[in-house]
């Protein structure tokens, strides 16, 4: 159940974490602790959601396959390009996330500017995906342990030197702001089926673990914003680290840097190769031509798009995982009704997509205006 449980924590924590701190500081601490909570436990809804599919369906699949299982073929094409984009959206984020911290560890070293680090960055990783290295289970745990440990140093350190006059008074033009930073960080769902796997099927089990790892990851989350914050106010910068660093000092920069950098490695590494899988079992594609695919589309983006890692992040939540939690309360209503599954939380659909369609409209109004 441990293991279980530290993949989810280690599939949440990712570069969406160090995003939230910037989007609450920008909106304010009120009304960032109010989306927090909300986004939250609706994310947990959608866990738990997944959680059932998995569980009901017999053979191993993953998001496509189920949607192609439960709602057809036209569903499951839908999925697919969402599914896809929103690999890119965290590619993208955490080639510029990854770069800055490379570039805080060692700018100072060899000179260069961020972007330089950030291509070094994204080689680095396209190299271990292409050659499919993956990480085993104990190695992924332990680089979870590290991070929330770090977590926890920078925290301890961030609340010495805090002061909560550095709350930041609630901003209404930036009222919607944390929404899709927030949903970003704080989705797991890709874990599910992995955990199953960890437990051999054991549904008490895979349950109390989702339950218990997107609390553990969201309570992580939420002190880490908020000793941030704390500390940083109204200079906290969009990765975190560097505006915590001008007031703590380089060697929490550093440290931050290095362990953060260790473990969001960890999750570029298993999006990338997903994302290299899905184009080789799903589209018939070879290793090569699925490599590209997937590693070469977010290069351009970062290359020839946005460099602002806050709108990225909005975007994906916002749109991308809105439209994909969608689909996984669509596929979580069909498998009620067809396994006659008795459960309170199918009450709260209705809810959720409203909540979503919500997020999305705005996101894209956001991104158009």
């Amino acid at each position: 159940m441990l293991i279980a449980t530290l993949t989810l924590i280690g599939t949440i924590i990712g570069v969406g974490v160090f995003g939230i701190p910037y989007a609450f500081a920008a909106a304010g601490v009120s009304i960032g602790t109010a989306w927090f909570l909300i986004l939250a436990l609706a994310i947990l809804v959608i866990h738990m959601y997944f959680t059932e599919i998995v569980l009901a369906t017999k053979e191993k699949r993953r998001l496509v396959g189920y949607a192609k299982k439960y709602l057809g073929k036209k569903a499951a094409a839908a999925t697919t390009v969402c599914a896809i984009l929103s690999f890119y959206g965290a590619i993208v984020a955490y080639i510029i996330v990854g770069g800055e911290f490379l570039y805080n560890v060692f700018g100072n070293i060899f000179g260069g500017d961020a972007m330089v680090y950030q291509i070094v960055f994204f080689v680095f990783t396209a190299i271990f995906i292409a050659l499919g290295l993956k990480l085993v289970a104990k190695v992924e745990s332990v680089l979870t342990a590290l991070l929330i440990l770090t977590m926890l140093v920078i925290t301890a350190a961030a609340f010495g030197g805090g002061n909560g006059a550095n709350f930041t008074a609630a901003n209404i033009v930036e009222f919607f702001l944390p929404y899709g930073i927030i949903f970003f960080a704080l989705t797991g769902s890709n874990a599910i089926p992995e955990m199953k796997d960890i437990v051999g099927g054991d549904a008490p089990v895979l349950r109390r673990s989702v339950i218990i790892g997107t609390v553990v990851a969201s309570v992580l989350t939420f002190i880490f914003t908020l000793a941030v914050v704390a500390v940083s106010g109204t200079l906290t910068s969009p990765e975190a680290l560097r505006g915590l660093g001008e007031f703590l000092g380089p060697g929490i920069l550093i440290f931050g840097s290095i362990f953060g950098f260790l473990a969001i490695i960890t999750s570029f590494l298993v999006i990338g190769l997903n994302l290299k899988e899905q184009f080789i079992y799903d589209f018939g594609f070879g290793k090569m031509v699925s490599w590209i695919l997937a590693c070469v589309p977010p290069l351009f983006i970062f290359l020839f798009g946005t460099k602002n890692v806050i709108k990225i992040m909005g975007a994906t939540g916002g749109i991308l995982s809105g439209f994909i939690g969608i689909i996984i309360i669509a596929i979580y209503l069909k498998v009620v009704r067809e396994k006659k599954i008795k459960s309170r939380l199918q009450y709260l659909a209705p809810v959720l997509i409203l909540l979503f369609i919500f997020g999305i409209v705005y996101e894209i109004a956001y991104l158009t205006s």
